[in-house]
């Protein structure tokens, strides 16, 4: 979920991702409004935890 061991979450149905990194301070919840067929975080997502991270 984040690049440090103690980041804890889950990835949501549809591509929604979820979790706290209490190392760095960061909460991070990314939801659609539109349902994906998809178990895993989406694109849109990762590059935005990516983002957090630089």
């Amino acid at each position: 979920f984040g690049p440090s061991q103690k980041s804890f979450g889950h990835p949501g149905a549809g591509g929604s991702h979820a979790f706290a990194d209490p190392e760095n301070k960061i909460a991070f919840a990314y939801v659609m409004n539109q349902m994906e067929q998809s178990l895993l975080p989406n694109e849109k997502s990762l590059r935005l935890v990516d983002a957090i991270y630089r």
